[in-house]
C-alpha cells in the first residue's frame, strides 16, 4: 500500500478545492461549458493555475451600422491563479469579443471583466466566478446605468440604455435574456447578501476568509522511469487530471 502525503500548504490545497469545483461545474454543464488547463503550479501535486474556458452560449459581440447586435455562441476566458491566491485574486479576462457594458470591448483594457462582488477567492470560489461571467454573457447580469462606480465600457452601457432595452432586445428585470439556459451549480447554501444597490466592482482585489479546505491526502510523485507495462492512472476528459482507486485526486507533473 503506496504511503500517502499530506498537503500542509494552504495555497495548493486551495488550488485543489478550486479545481475540484471548476470540473465539477463543467461536467455539471456540459453543454455551455468547457475548461482546458493551461498551467499548472510547480510545486507538486501541480494544480492548476491558468485556465481558458469556454462558453457555448448565444451573447452578443458586435453591433452592426444600425445599432442591430451581432451575435456569437462561442466565448472564451482565461483565469489565473497567483501563488498566494485568495490573498491575491485570480486575473480573469475575456480573449474573444464581447458587447456587455461590465466587460471592456475595445482599447488596451480590452476583455477586462467588472463584477459586482468584493469576496471572490475568499466568500466566493471560481466555479462562481465562471457561473456570474456566463451570466453576464447571456445579459442575466449587467450594469448599465451612468452612475458610480460607473460601467466597465460606458459605450455599451449606453447602447443598452438608448437602444437594447427601448427595443425589447435585453432587460434584465423584464427577464428578457440573450440566453435563458439555466445553471446547474453546487454553491453553499447560505451565500453573502447581493449588494442592495447592484454596484459593480472592479475584480482587483480580494481578502482571505479564513475558510480553508480541510487536509487532502495524495500519492507521492511518481518515480522518472515508472516500470513498463505499469497500468496508467485514467484520466478525465480534459486530460488534466486523475484519480486514484481510492479515490483521491492527483494532477500530472508540470
Amino acid at each position: 500500500m503506496e504511503e500517502l502525503i499530506k498537503i500542509e500548504d494552504d495555497y495548493l490545497r486551495r488550488k485543489i478545492d478550486e479545481h475540484l469545483r471548476i470540473d465539477r461545474l463543467a461536467k455539471a454543464n456540459s453543454q455551455v461549458l468547457a475548461y482546458e488547463v493551461m498551467a499548472n503550479d510547480p510545486e507538486y501535486p501541480h494544480p492548476p493555475t491558468e485556465y481558458h474556458v469556454k462558453y457555448f452560449l448565444k451573447s452578443i459581440v458586435a453591433i452592426d451600422e444600425n445599432q442591430k447586435p451581432v451575435m456569437g455562441e462561442v466565448h472564451e476566458l482565461r483565469i489565473k491563479i497567483p501563488r498566494n491566491f485568495p490573498e491575491q485574486t485570480a486575473e480573469s479576462k475575456m480573449l474573444s469579443p464581447t458587447w456587455h457594458p461590465n466587460i471592456k470591448s475595445s482599447g488596451p483594457f480590452i476583455g477586462d471583466i467588472c463584477t459586482n462582488h468584493k469576496g471572490f477567492g475568499s466568500l466566493y470560489n471560481l466555479d462562481e466566478l465562471i457561473v456570474r461571467i456566463g451570466e453576464y454573457l447571456q445579459y442575466k447580469r449587467y450594469l448599465a446605468e451612468d452612475r458610480k462606480p460607473w460601467p466597465e465600457d460606458r459605450t455599451v452601457a449606453k447602447w443598452v440604455r438608448d437602444f437594447a432595452e427601448p427595443n425589447k432586445i435585453v432587460n434584465k428585470d423584464q427577464g428578457l435574456y440573450i440566453d435563458n439556459y439555466a445553471w446547474n451549480v453546487f454553491f453553499d447554501d447560505v451565500e453573502p447578501e447581493e449588494p442592495a444597490d447592484d454596484d459593480i466592482i472592479t475584480f482587483t482585489e480580494t481578502e482571505y476568509s479564513g475558510d480553508k479546505p480541510g487536509s487532502i491526502d495524495i500519492p507521492p510523485s511518481e518515480p522518472d522511469n515508472p516500470k513498463e507495462g505499469g497500468d496508467t492512472p485514467p484520466r478525465n476528459q480534459n486530460g488534466e487530471s486523475r484519480q486514484s482507486d481510492d479515490g483521491n485526486f492527483l494532477f500530472p507533473d508540470a
